[in-house]
């Protein structure tokens, strides 16, 4: 839903536009989703100093809603977890 809401925008969209015209509870659950998007290559995200991001859709993003691409095959790598946020290796029985 939130490609075909950027490919039919004039304009690049913030998470609140998105919340309020795709009617969902929480800004957070749509920026979870676009940041999904952005690391698949179907969205960009677009960083405004001191005010919210914008998101706007990309060129494989429309070749997506277009039927050119197959979603299946640009699934993100999810990123590891930083050294800080990793459980100790005593906490599993491995140390």
């Amino acid at each position: 839903m939130i490609r075909e809401r950027l490919n039919g925008a004039d304009a690049p969209m913030t998470g609140r536009q998105f919340a309020h015209d795709l009617g969902s509870p929480t800004r957070r659950r749509v920026g979870e989703r676009c940041e999904v998007l952005a690391q698949a290559g179907f969205i960009v995200v677009l960083p405004r100093e001191g005010l919210a991001e914008q998101y706007d859709i990309t060129g494989d993003g429309q070749r997506y809603l277009e039927g050119e691409i197959d979603a299946d095959h640009r699934r993100p790598i999810p990123a590891p977890k930083p050294p800080g946020k990793m459980r100790p290796g005593w906490y599993a029985g491995f140390g």
